[in-house]
């Protein structure tokens, strides 16, 4: 999904989303830790999804906990189609920014 959005969001001519609003944090490394190695692992170990790295957040430790969220943003992309080419009003549903 975050994929989707990165890749969708380059495309976008002169977009009001500012990059810090469409970044992945990863997720919190205290209570979601298997979150975390899980996708530091797919991202560093298996080069996969590599748009998401270079953020800022190497270790992809949030500091505070995403899976909820997460989870809500991936139920509405599921809803739109699980589209690959979002617009931007797309993107912004799914950040929660209207």
């Amino acid at each position: 999904m975050y994929s989707a959005i990165h890749s969708s969001y380059k495309k976008l001519k002169n977009p009001k989303l500012t990059r810090e609003q469409i970044k992945f944090y990863g997720f919190d490394g205290n209570y979601e830790i298997r979150s975390m190695v899980y996708c530091r692992f797919i991202i560093k170990d298996l080069g996969r999804f590599t748009g998401l790295s270079g953020n800022g957040h190497e270790e992809y430790n949030s500091h505070c906990r995403c899976c909820n969220k997460y989870s809500v943003m991936l139920e509405k992309w599921e809803a739109m189609g699980k589209p690959y080419e979002l617009s931007e009003e797309q993107i912004a549903k799914l950040i929660n920014v209207h």
